[in-house]
């Protein structure tokens, strides 16, 4: 995992808790596994290796859901 997004990500999260109806979405389950991008999430045709694919952003959307509905996120 990219060390400056967890500490960003982790930064964000510590934010939230200290802040009353701030909530986290933590989405690096979904892009990472063992330490390493999940590759084909990401858009092959992005350069900066930044932007998500399709799938990815059905992964995301799912989270969403998952988080606004209370159920728990598809694996």
């Amino acid at each position: 995992i990219n060390k400056t997004s967890v500490e960003v990500n982790d930064k964000v999260r510590d934010i939230c808790k200290k802040k009353k109806n701030h909530h986290f979405i933590d989405n690096n389950d979904i892009f990472f596994e063992n330490g390493k991008f999940k590759k084909h999430l990401y858009d092959a045709r992005d350069p900066s290796g930044v932007h998500i694919n399709d799938e990815g952003t059905e992964e995301m959307y799912e989270n969403f859901l998952a988080f606004f509905t209370g159920a728990s996120p598809r694996s």
